[in-house]
């Protein structure tokens, strides 16, 4: 039988490794939804993230953005097979409404994907940027390169999680380093299917098939030359282990 009131659930910035860890996790069973994106997103978690998100940051929780949350929900267990008694979703934005997510499901487990911000900003995926940016970034970046800014945004963000989640969720929360699953695949399959109940017996060596590291890991180096490293993008570095 599905435990509904325990879903593990997957985001970061996008583009930075969501989809590889996802991967992995489909290796243990779990139902990570049918209706998906490219990406692996699932669609209609996706969908309510980018209808409600903006709104819940500003204003908070209202009525109908629960029911709509739950018709979302609802939408995406509906092709669950009956046998799998795990399940949960990928969607990138998720770590923007932590908080919100966490309130509705108590015993919620949450795996949070960092990739070097400084490679985050030369990516061409920049959307959360783009939706999110005006409510968590500073007026005084307005005019800053866009790589600063996208660094920026990636600093506020995932601090906002990282806080959250060793604040609130505790054991319930895992933070990824992307570049750590790239060079020590196994030891990041082993750490995320302990974190995960009932995948503690998966196989490894099917977690890290999936797993197939970019080329342009790196490609961020020169951005410090475009102008100063914001305050809380450099803390986010150093707190992820990247300075």
């Amino acid at each position: 039988m599905l435990n509904a009131g325990a879903p593990l659930v997957i985001g970061g910035t996008g583009g930075s490794g969501t989809r590889a860890i996802k991967r992995m996790v489909d290796k243990t069973g779990r139902f990570m939804g049918a209706n998906l994106n490219a990406s692996d997103d699932a669609l209609d978690l996706a969908r309510f993230d980018w209808d409600w998100g903006l709104t819940w940051l500003e204003h908070g929780a209202s009525e109908e953005m629960r029911a709509a949350f739950e018709q979302a929900v609802e939408r995406h267990l509906a092709p669950a097979p009956r046998q799998v008694a795990a399940w949960g979703w990928k969607h990138p934005h998720s770590y923007l409404v932590l908080a919100f997510l966490n309130d509705r499901f108590p015993l919620l487990r949450f795996v949070h994907v960092v990739r070097d911000g400084r490679d985050m900003a030369m990516s061409a995926n920049q959307n959360q940027l783009r939706h999110y940016g005006k409510l968590l970034l500073d007026d005084s970046l307005a005019n800053a390169p866009p790589p600063i800014r996208s660094l920026a945004f990636w600093g506020e963000a995932n601090l906002r999680a990282a806080d959250y989640g060793e604040g609130q969720l505790g054991e319930r929360y895992l933070r990824v380093r992307f570049e750590d699953v790239c060079s020590e695949p196994a030891a990041s399959a082993r750490r995320l299917f302990a974190f995960a109940p009932g995948a503690e017996d998966v196989a490894v060596d099917a977690a890290v098939a999936a797993v197939r590291p970019p080329a342009d890991i790196g490609r961020g180096a020169h951005v410090a030359a475009l102008g100063e490293i914001p305050a809380a993008a450099r803390l986010a570095l150093e707190r992820f282990g990247y300075l």
